[in-house]
């Protein structure tokens, strides 16, 4: 195509170079896009934990839909409002520091120190109560059955000793192993 290699030379350099110059915006822009694919990532995953986590308590969404009457956004809007939090701050902040009460000095101590043990990481009372609701049924649960397992107790003593022949193979494992598994079976309803 050329007759003179002078001429090839260039030509060969100016292609070389157009397509290292391609070939560096390629890999730039290719370092743009995945930045910028990484904070969209980064940006969902806080707007996720935002709308699915208590910012005060750190409990998840689901904890409260599941376990609390009123759900998690009566408790983010209500309970654990973050805005409530940060006027107590404000107000702590501006109030003469020899007119705090026992309360206040104490979570004043903690803003001071950067300490943020004072918030209720973890804990709920709306989550508190229903808990201890679940407990109180379970134990209702519980003296139920095991009431139920002395009337059963009774029955068989009464039935050993009328005919002692033919329920001398209940023994008091034998007993003992029934009532676990009505406690067992009582449980799972």
């Amino acid at each position: 195509f050329f007759n003179d290699t002078a001429t090839t030379e260039i030509y060969t350099e100016q292609i070389v170079g157009s397509v290292r110059c391609v070939q560096e915006t390629e890999i730039v822009s290719g370092i743009i896009i995945d930045t910028f694919g990484q904070l969209r990532e980064n940006q969902e995953e806080k707007e996720s934990d935002i709308r699915n986590f208590c910012f005060i308590c750190g409990n998840p969404r689901e904890l409260f839909d599941k376990e609390s009457p009123k759900g998690f956004k009566n408790h983010f809007l209500i309970d654990h409002n973050m805005w409530n939090y940060v006027y107590y701050i404000a107000y702590l902040t501006d109030k003469e520091k020899t007119e705090l009460t026992g309360i206040e000095s104490y979570v004043w101590g903690k803003i001071k120190q950067q300490d943020n043990s004072w918030f209720p990481l973890n804990k709920s009372m709306s989550l508190q109560a229903s808990l201890k609701d679940g407990e109180n049924q379970q134990l209702e649960k519980f003296q139920m059955v095991s009431h139920e397992i002395q009337t059963y107790k009774s029955t068989l003593s009464n039935l050993r000793s009328s005919y002692p022949v033919s329920y001398t193979h209940l023994t008091l494992p034998t007993i003992y192993s029934v009532q676990i598994s009505v406690v067992a079976v009582s449980l799972k309803k």
